[in-house]
Protein backbone atom coordinates (compact mmCIF):
# COMPACT_ATOMS: atom_id res chain seq x y z
CA UNK A 1 0.00 0.00 0.00
CA UNK A 2 1.34 3.36 -0.78
CA UNK A 3 0.58 7.07 -0.20
CA UNK A 4 -0.90 9.53 -2.73
CA UNK A 5 2.37 11.26 -3.47
CA UNK A 6 -0.33 14.57 -3.93
CA UNK A 7 -1.91 13.89 -0.85
CA UNK A 8 0.77 13.33 1.70
CA UNK A 9 -0.11 12.44 5.09
CA UNK A 10 2.39 14.60 6.44
CA UNK A 11 5.16 13.76 10.20
CA UNK A 12 4.56 10.92 11.92
CA UNK A 13 3.51 13.97 14.82
CA UNK A 14 0.74 15.03 12.32
CA UNK A 15 -0.85 11.65 13.00
CA UNK A 16 -0.47 11.31 16.72
CA UNK A 17 -4.19 12.25 17.69
CA UNK A 18 -5.18 9.74 15.23
CA UNK A 19 -2.77 7.07 16.15
CA UNK A 20 -4.81 7.63 19.66
CA UNK A 21 -7.90 7.63 18.35
CA UNK A 22 -7.28 4.44 15.94
CA UNK A 23 -5.75 2.84 18.66
CA UNK A 24 -8.50 2.92 20.87
CA UNK A 25 -11.29 2.94 18.48
CA UNK A 26 -10.02 0.79 15.94
CA UNK A 27 -9.77 2.07 11.85
CA UNK A 28 -13.70 3.45 11.87
CA UNK A 29 -13.74 4.91 8.24
CA UNK A 30 -12.35 3.04 5.68
CA UNK A 31 -9.68 4.79 2.69
CA UNK A 32 -10.68 4.89 -0.56
CA UNK A 33 -7.47 2.95 -3.12
CA UNK A 34 -7.08 2.30 -6.66
CA UNK A 35 -4.32 -0.17 -8.27
CA UNK A 36 -0.66 1.11 -8.53
CA UNK A 37 0.40 1.52 -11.97
CA UNK A 38 3.31 0.45 -12.24
CA UNK A 39 3.45 -2.30 -9.57
CA UNK A 40 0.87 -5.19 -9.41
CA UNK A 41 -0.78 -6.33 -6.84
CA UNK A 42 0.39 -2.88 -5.03
CA UNK A 43 -2.35 -0.03 -4.41
CA UNK A 44 -1.82 3.60 -4.26
CA UNK A 45 -4.71 5.49 -1.20
CA UNK A 46 -6.83 7.99 -2.56
CA UNK A 47 -8.43 8.94 0.25
CA UNK A 48 -7.01 8.13 4.14
CA UNK A 49 -3.29 8.27 3.65
CA UNK A 50 -3.50 9.85 7.72
CA UNK A 51 -5.59 6.73 8.87
CA UNK A 52 -3.13 4.19 6.62
CA UNK A 53 -0.09 6.21 8.24
CA UNK A 54 -1.88 5.83 11.34
CA UNK A 55 -2.37 1.85 10.73
CA UNK A 56 0.91 1.16 9.67
CA UNK A 57 2.58 2.98 13.24
CA UNK A 58 -0.14 0.76 15.16
CA UNK A 59 0.45 -2.46 12.94
CA UNK A 60 -3.04 -2.83 11.76
CA UNK A 61 -4.39 -3.72 8.33
CA UNK A 62 -5.80 -0.50 6.49
CA UNK A 63 -9.47 -1.06 5.82
CA UNK A 64 -10.32 0.51 2.40
CA UNK A 65 -12.95 0.50 -0.34
CA UNK A 66 -10.73 -1.06 -3.54
CA UNK A 67 -11.34 1.39 -6.91
CA UNK A 68 -11.40 -1.12 -10.50
CA UNK A 69 -8.96 1.53 -12.03
CA UNK A 70 -6.53 4.18 -11.67
CA UNK A 71 -8.92 7.49 -11.29
CA UNK A 72 -7.62 10.56 -13.16
CA UNK A 73 -6.65 13.26 -11.16
CA UNK A 74 -10.15 15.31 -11.64
CA UNK A 75 -11.54 11.74 -10.22
CA UNK A 76 -8.94 12.09 -6.98
CA UNK A 77 -9.74 15.70 -6.83
CA UNK A 78 -13.55 14.32 -6.39
CA UNK A 79 -13.06 11.64 -4.07
CA UNK A 80 -10.83 13.78 -1.56
CA UNK A 81 -13.79 16.41 -1.85
CA UNK A 82 -16.30 14.05 -1.17
CA UNK A 83 -14.52 12.67 1.51
CA UNK A 84 -14.27 15.11 3.33
CA UNK A 85 -17.67 16.15 3.30
CA UNK A 86 -18.23 12.98 5.48
CA UNK A 87 -15.41 13.20 7.18
CA UNK A 88 -14.02 16.74 7.84
CA UNK A 89 -10.58 16.06 7.13
CA UNK A 90 -9.71 18.88 4.86
CA UNK A 91 -9.38 22.24 6.02
CA UNK A 92 -11.44 24.92 3.59
CA UNK A 93 -8.35 26.32 2.36
CA UNK A 94 -6.81 22.79 1.23
CA UNK A 95 -10.37 22.24 -0.51
CA UNK A 96 -10.11 25.87 -1.93
CA UNK A 97 -6.92 24.59 -3.43
CA UNK A 98 -8.49 21.38 -4.78
CA UNK A 99 -11.94 23.48 -6.93
CA UNK A 100 -9.32 25.95 -8.13
CA UNK A 101 -7.03 23.17 -9.71
CA UNK A 102 -10.06 21.65 -11.19
CA UNK A 103 -11.51 25.05 -12.67
CA UNK A 104 -7.90 25.77 -14.21
CA UNK A 105 -8.01 21.72 -15.56
CA UNK A 106 -11.91 21.86 -17.32
CA UNK A 107 -12.69 25.36 -17.29
CA UNK A 108 -15.68 24.75 -15.14
CA UNK A 109 -17.45 27.89 -13.98
CA UNK A 110 -18.00 28.01 -9.52
CA UNK A 111 -21.39 27.00 -10.17
CA UNK A 112 -20.02 24.24 -12.34
CA UNK A 113 -17.34 22.87 -9.87
CA UNK A 114 -20.19 23.28 -6.85
CA UNK A 115 -22.33 20.58 -8.47
CA UNK A 116 -19.56 18.21 -9.96
CA UNK A 117 -17.96 18.14 -6.23
CA UNK A 118 -21.58 17.99 -4.21
CA UNK A 119 -21.54 21.36 -2.23
CA UNK A 120 -22.90 24.47 -1.87
CA UNK A 121 -22.27 27.25 -4.49
CA UNK A 122 -22.42 29.81 -1.75
CA UNK A 123 -19.30 27.77 0.30
CA UNK A 124 -18.00 27.28 -3.18
CA UNK A 125 -17.72 31.13 -3.59
CA UNK A 126 -17.02 31.40 0.00
CA UNK A 127 -13.73 29.48 0.07
CA UNK A 128 -12.67 30.87 -3.10
CA UNK A 129 -13.25 34.51 -2.29
CA UNK A 130 -10.69 35.89 -0.28
CA UNK A 131 -7.79 36.42 -2.65
CA UNK A 132 -10.49 38.61 -5.09
CA UNK A 133 -11.71 40.76 -2.02
CA UNK A 134 -7.48 41.78 -1.35
CA UNK A 135 -6.92 45.05 -3.02
CA UNK A 136 -4.64 45.52 -6.66
CA UNK A 137 -2.18 46.46 -5.28
CA UNK A 138 -2.10 43.75 -2.19
CA UNK A 139 -2.43 40.96 -4.68
CA UNK A 140 0.82 40.26 -4.61
CA UNK A 141 0.52 38.92 -1.11
CA UNK A 142 -1.60 36.00 -2.14
CA UNK A 143 1.81 35.23 -4.18
CA UNK A 144 4.04 34.81 -1.56
CA UNK A 145 5.10 31.38 -0.43
CA UNK A 146 5.51 32.90 3.43
CA UNK A 147 1.86 33.93 3.76
CA UNK A 148 -0.64 31.32 4.64
CA UNK A 149 -3.93 31.36 2.86
CA UNK A 150 -5.45 31.62 6.16
CA UNK A 151 -3.92 34.79 6.47
CA UNK A 152 -4.59 36.48 3.07
CA UNK A 153 -8.34 35.31 4.07
CA UNK A 154 -7.55 37.72 7.28
CA UNK A 155 -6.56 40.52 5.25
CA UNK A 156 -8.81 40.16 2.37
CA UNK A 157 -11.48 40.38 4.64
CA UNK A 158 -11.16 43.46 6.51
CA UNK A 159 -13.80 46.33 6.50
CA UNK A 160 -11.98 48.81 4.78
CA UNK A 161 -9.26 49.05 1.94
CA UNK A 162 -7.44 51.23 4.41
CA UNK A 163 -7.76 48.29 7.23
CA UNK A 164 -6.71 46.23 4.84
CA UNK A 165 -3.56 48.23 3.62
CA UNK A 166 -2.80 48.50 7.57
CA UNK A 167 -2.96 44.71 8.57
CA UNK A 168 -1.10 44.01 5.57
CA UNK A 169 1.96 46.54 6.57
CA UNK A 170 1.69 44.10 9.93
CA UNK A 171 2.09 40.88 7.67
CA UNK A 172 5.05 42.15 6.03
CA UNK A 173 6.37 43.49 9.10
CA UNK A 174 6.38 40.11 10.79
CA UNK A 175 7.79 38.13 8.02
CA UNK A 176 10.25 40.82 8.22
CA UNK A 177 11.00 40.14 12.02
CA UNK A 178 9.72 36.08 12.72
CA UNK A 179 10.51 34.53 8.72
CA UNK A 180 6.40 33.96 8.80
CA UNK A 181 3.35 35.51 9.99
CA UNK A 182 1.08 33.30 11.84
CA UNK A 183 -2.41 33.21 11.54
CA UNK A 184 -3.12 33.92 15.28
CA UNK A 185 -1.11 36.58 15.63
CA UNK A 186 -2.45 38.48 12.51
CA UNK A 187 -5.64 37.38 13.56
CA UNK A 188 -5.23 39.34 17.05
CA UNK A 189 -4.20 42.68 15.34
CA UNK A 190 -6.84 42.17 12.78
CA UNK A 191 -9.35 42.51 15.56
CA UNK A 192 -7.34 45.41 17.03
CA UNK A 193 -7.62 47.01 13.96
CA UNK A 194 -11.45 46.19 13.87
CA UNK A 195 -11.80 47.55 17.48
CA UNK A 196 -12.47 44.86 18.62
CA UNK A 197 -11.99 44.13 22.52
CA UNK A 198 -10.18 41.18 23.50
CA UNK A 199 -11.93 38.35 25.66
CA UNK A 200 -11.45 38.45 29.01
CA UNK A 201 -10.44 35.38 29.92
CA UNK A 202 -11.93 33.89 33.19
CA UNK A 203 -9.06 33.08 35.98
CA UNK A 204 -7.86 29.64 37.13
CA UNK A 205 -8.92 28.28 39.98
CA UNK A 206 -7.38 24.62 41.90
CA UNK A 207 -8.66 24.43 45.67
CA UNK A 208 -7.34 21.45 47.68
CA UNK A 209 -8.60 20.69 51.01
CA UNK A 210 -10.41 23.81 50.86
CA UNK A 211 -8.32 26.24 50.18
CA UNK A 212 -8.26 27.53 46.93
CA UNK A 213 -5.86 29.28 44.63
CA UNK A 214 -7.13 32.01 41.87
CA UNK A 215 -4.69 32.83 38.83
CA UNK A 216 -5.23 34.78 35.76
CA UNK A 217 -5.61 31.90 33.23
CA UNK A 218 -3.04 33.22 30.52
CA UNK A 219 0.06 32.42 32.92
CA UNK A 220 2.21 29.91 31.62
CA UNK A 221 3.30 27.15 34.42
CA UNK A 222 6.94 28.55 34.60
CA UNK A 223 5.14 32.02 35.69
CA UNK A 224 2.57 29.88 38.35
CA UNK A 225 5.58 27.92 39.62
CA UNK A 226 7.94 31.01 39.66
CA UNK A 227 5.39 32.98 41.47
CA UNK A 228 4.31 30.16 44.34
CA UNK A 229 8.16 29.90 44.82
CA UNK A 230 8.35 33.66 45.54
CA UNK A 231 5.18 33.21 47.79
CA UNK A 232 6.88 30.29 49.59
CA UNK A 233 9.80 32.29 50.69
CA UNK A 234 7.57 35.05 52.18
CA UNK A 235 5.57 32.33 54.38
CA UNK A 236 9.13 30.52 55.65
CA UNK A 237 10.28 33.74 56.69
CA UNK A 238 6.64 34.50 58.47
CA UNK A 239 7.68 31.08 60.11
CA UNK A 240 10.68 31.66 60.74
CA UNK A 241 10.19 35.20 62.11
CA UNK A 242 7.45 33.49 64.34
CA UNK A 243 9.33 30.61 65.65
CA UNK A 244 12.04 33.07 67.11
CA UNK A 245 9.17 34.82 68.75
CA UNK A 246 9.06 37.44 66.85
CA UNK A 247 6.11 39.53 65.74
CA UNK A 248 4.09 38.47 62.48
CA UNK A 249 1.18 38.96 60.75
CA UNK A 250 -1.92 37.53 61.24
CA UNK A 251 -3.34 35.17 58.29
CA UNK A 252 -6.21 37.99 58.22
CA UNK A 253 -3.34 40.40 56.43
CA UNK A 254 -2.55 37.36 54.12
CA UNK A 255 -3.25 39.75 51.03
CA UNK A 256 -0.69 42.22 52.42
CA UNK A 257 1.91 39.38 52.45
CA UNK A 258 1.59 38.07 49.10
Amino acid sequence: MNFDPDNSPGRIDDVKDLVDSVGALKQQIPGIVYPHPGMPGKYIAADGNRRLMACRILGIPFQAIVLDHQPSKKELRRIRVAANNAHKHMSPDQIADEIREHIAETGDTQEQAAEFFGISPSYVSKILAPSKWLLPELSTLADNPKISKAVIRIVATMPTPEKQKQLAEHVLAHIKQHGKAKRDNIQRIANEIKGKKAKKSRPATATKDGASLILPSDWRWERVVRWMAEQLKKFEREAKLEAEGKETRPITDLQKLL
